[in-house]
C-alpha cells in the first residue's frame, strides 16, 4: 500500500508554464522518497523558476497512514492547511502546495 499525488491545478505566476498536465498522477510507494524539484534528478519534474532544483520531498510513514511532506530549504516553500510548513504530515484527500503555484493532492493507493 502506498500513496500517490495528483496534480490538481496551477495558479498564474511569473515562473513558466504548467510543469504537466493536470491530473497527472505520480505514486510514492512505502519505503520510498520522492522528490519534487526544478532538477531533471526528481522524480516530479518542474521546470519553473519558482522552483527549487530540490525543492520538497515525499516519503510514506511507517503508519502507512500518512504522507510525509518536507520542504528541503527552498525560497518559496511547500503550503498545507493555508499556511506554509517546513514539514507537514498529510492524509488522503488533503492538498499541499508548491511554490506558491503548483497544487497536490494527496491519495491512499
Amino acid at each position: 500500500m502506498g500513496f500517490s499525488v495528483v496534480f490538481i491545478r496551477s495558479e498564474p505566476g511569473f515562473g513558466g508554464d504548467t510543469p504537466m498536465p493536470l491530473g497527472t498522477k505520480t505514486q510514492v510507494p512505502a519505503g520510498v522518497t520522492v522528490f519534487l524539484g526544478r532538477s531533471t534528478d526528481a522524480q516530479i519534474h518542474m521546470p519553473d523558476g519558482t522552483v527549487a532544483r530540490l525543492h520538497a520531498l515525499l516519503a510514506v510513514m511507517p503508519d502507512k497512514l500518512r504522507l510525509l511532506v518536507v520542504d528541503l530549504g527552498s525560497t518559496n516553500g511547500i503550503h498545507a492547511g493555508g499556511e506554509q510548513r517546513q514539514v507537514t504530515l498529510l492524509a488522503s484527500g488533503e492538498e499541499f502546495r508548491i511554490a506558491n503555484r503548483y497544487w497536490f493532492r494527496v491519495v491512499l493507493d
